[in-house]
């Protein structure tokens, strides 16, 4: 099977863009709606509520970026829509995962929430700060835009994924 990218890097990362900065999702979700817009996924009750627990680095707590791990669940479906050999899925995933990782660890030089914003999120002040001290537009706003970007190219990268 293969399927057709619905979307450019340019328009996913502005839905990304759009779903953080204009509707208020949180960065799990935004990433989520861009890559599931590209893959041709419809939003249903699902989609983005099983994002939302990834925001601030897996419930606040720091972890990996929920940007980075909505972007491996938006993997997961392109690999899942297009590989029926569990084995090739498998390969191609990992393979996949680790890339669109190192390619985040090499622009932002970590990929956890706390060590990419600085903050502690689970202590109000550091809650405070996101919201109120500006790091949410400075850092997470163009993470979240870029990170989708950079979804897009290791999407392309599948091998059952077209432009």
């Amino acid at each position: 099977m293969t399927t057709t990218l619905q979307c450019s890097k340019n328009e996913m990362m502005n839905i990304a863009e759009h779903q953080f900065g204009v509707e208020g999702r949180c960065c799990s979700e935004s990433v989520l709606l861009a890559a599931c817009a590209a893959l041709g996924v419809k939003n249903n009750d699902l989609i983005p509520s099983i994002a939302l627990g990834f925001g601030g680095g897996m419930g606040l707590q720091g972890h990996v970026c929920g940007a980075f791990s909505a972007a491996i669940l938006g993997i997961g479906i392109a690999t899942g829509q297009t590989i029926d050999n569990y084995a090739e899925r498998q390969g191609e995933t990992f393979q996949t995962v680790a890339a669109f990782l190192k390619k985040c660890a090499e622009k932002w030089k970590f990929i956890d929430c706390k060590s990419i914003c600085g903050l502690d999120l689970t202590t109000p002040e550091g809650l405070d700060r996101l919201v109120n001290g500006g790091v949410k537009d400075r850092v997470c706003a163009p993470l979240v835009k870029e990170a989708a970007g950079i979804l897009h190219e290791e999407l392309l990268r599948i091998k059952s994924v077209k432009r």
